[in-house]
C-alpha cells in the first residue's frame, strides 16, 4: 500500500505574488485538493509572517494559476479550482520537472491570458479563455 501512495505522491512548488516566498512541497498526493495542500501554509504563525496577507484571506478568495505551456513565448495560465483533485486539474498540461503554482491575492492586478476552470462559485458567465483579466 505504501508504494501506491508513492507512485501517486508528487511534488509541488508553489509562488506567492508579491513576495520572495518559494515553498516546495514534496511527496503530495496527486488525489489530494488543492485547498487541502495549501492550507497548511495559510495556517497564522511565526514561520509564514511574508504571508500574511495570504493568511487572511478567505481561502476560496486567492486564486491560483500554472502555466498551460511553460516554453511558450506567451504565458496563458491556466485557472485552478482549490476544490478539484490535483490529479484532474494537471492532466492535460504540459509539467517540466514538477508543477509551479502561481498564487495571487484578489486585490492582484494581472495581465495575462487566462483559461478558466469551471467554478460553480463564480456567478459570472463562464468564458472558455478572457485576454486581460484583472484582479477584482
Amino acid at each position: 500500500m505504501s508504494i501506491l501512495l508513492e507512485l501517486n505522491a508528487i511534488p509541488i512548488e508553489w509562488q506567492f505574488l508579491s513576495t520572495d516566498v518559494l515553498l516546495l512541497d514534496h511527496g503530495i498526493n496527486e488525489n489530494s485538493t488543492l485547498s487541502f495542500v495549501i492550507e497548511k501554509h495559510l495556517k497564522p504563525g511565526p514561520l509564514n509572517h511574508k504571508l500574511k496577507p495570504f493568511c487572511a484571506e478567505k481561502l476560496h478568495c486567492v486564486k491560483f494559476f500554472i502555466l498551460k505551456y511553460p516554453k511558450a513565448p506567451s504565458h496563458l495560465l491556466h485557472e485552478l479550482d482549490i476544490r478539484a483533485p490535483i490529479r484532474e486539474q494537471l492532466a492535460n498540461l504540459v509539467i517540466l520537472e514538477y508543477p509551479r503554482i502561481h498564487v495571487f491575492l484578489p486585490s492582484h492586478s494581472f495581465d495575462f491570458d487566462v483559461i478558466k476552470s469551471a467554478d460553480p462559485c463564480h456567478h459570472q458567465p463562464e468564458m472558455e479563455e478572457s485576454r486581460g483579466i484583472r484582479g477584482r
